[in-house]
């Protein structure tokens, strides 16, 4: 059997390319094609966390009540169990898997060998679908979510920080997979819409992946980043309710709170990086993205056309008192009065 491996990396789509697949999974069952519920049934993240390093902890895993070492074994027995009863269960040829965390979070090269050793028991052939976006792009759009996420940052963080390097880096990232999996095995893509097939991310996922032609629904994008100000504003306000997310306790009024501002707050002026982070940003990878287009795209002149950064004003920056203030008015429209 064929497994098709969408491995993200993040901030290239993934969330509307998983949705775009469980909404399309009868029909494509109907053609043999199995997209699993088991493992997660928008984003199967399951299938990284079973390769995991028995000591590595994430949000997830805690989300997950995995408390010692007993009760995690046991869980990831029950998940890999129950992937492969789904797998052997269908009678198709293909599975398609998508989880960004593929990529994001098997940091080590055991974790990826381990991951490897785990599919090929259960496939004959293992496809990895890897998208690759410009790095400053993805490190904004990464610094949005995690915003969204309740992080009370208000600046992207530099090429230094360990988890935007790991996703930018595609150089390393190209190397250790390909390694593993099989070089001609991967099916590499760059996320910019004039290198899309049909122009579209979803044809283009289609077509990578060589799905079938069928009737397909296609939902609209999902996750897209917060504007300048919806940041500025999320930001404090998380920055209010740090106890809380860091218990990760629930507040029905600050999830409220939340997701109106992330549905509000997608339009306007995108947040834009200092001059000087951009550049750290481009020399930080400008090798790396020199090895990844003489080696896989040599056509091109360069491997992304850069955003014309310099070209943008920085949006304007309330003062800090009327972004506390705005943030007043939410919180005491929400319920509770400011403090």
């Amino acid at each position: 059997m064929r497994l098709t491996l969408h491995i993200g990396t993040e901030k290239t789509g993934t969330t509307t390319i998983q949705r775009f697949m469980y909404v399309n999974r009868v029909g494509l069952a109907e053609h043999g094609i199995l997209v699993p519920m088991s493992p997660g049934k928008i984003n199967q993240r399951k299938l990284p966390v079973i390769a995991y390093n028995p000591d590595r902890t994430d949000e997830f895993i805690k989300q997950q009540k995995l408390n010692g070492p007993v009760v995690r074994s046991e869980a990831i027995k029950r998940w890999w169990d129950e992937f492969r009863e789904e797998v052997a269960h269908f009678n198709g040829q293909r599975v398609l898997v998508s989880s960004e965390h593929f990529q994001s979070r098997l940091r080590s090269r055991e974790e990826i060998e381990r991951l490897h050793g785990l599919l090929s028991s259960v496939f004959d052939q293992i496809d990895v679908v890897l998208y690759l976006r410009e790095p400053v792009q993805t490190a904004v759009s990464l610094f949005s979510t995690a915003v969204r996420s309740g992080a009370n940052m208000t600046e992207v963080p530099g090429p230094q920080n360990e988890y935007f390097r790991n996703i930018v880096n595609h150089r390393e990232t190209i190397q250790v997979w390909s390694e593993i999996f099989g070089a001609q095995n991967m099916r590499l893509r760059l996320f910019e819409k004039g290198c899309f097939h049909n122009g579209n991310l979803l044809d283009d996922f289609i077509h990578a992946s060589e799905l079938p032609a069928m009737e397909y629904a296609f939902p609209p994008p999902q996750n897209e980043s917060l504007s300048n100000l919806g940041i500025g504003v999320l930001s404090r306000i998380n920055a209010r309710h740090l106890e809380r997310v860091a218990s990760n306790t629930p507040d029905p009024r600050y999830e409220r709170i939340s997701s109106v501002l992330c549905n509000i707050f997608t339009k306007g002026a995108a947040h834009v990086p200092a001059p000087e982070l951009i550049q750290a940003y481009r020399a930080a990878f400008a090798e790396s993205n020199e090895w990844v287009r003489q080696t896989y795209f040599p056509n091109r002149e360069r491997l992304f056309h850069d955003p014309d950064y310099e070209a943008k004003a920085r949006p304007v920056q309330l003062p800090e008192a009327e972004l506390q203030a705005l943030c007043d008015v939410i919180e005491t429209l929400a319920g509770k009065p400011p403090a």
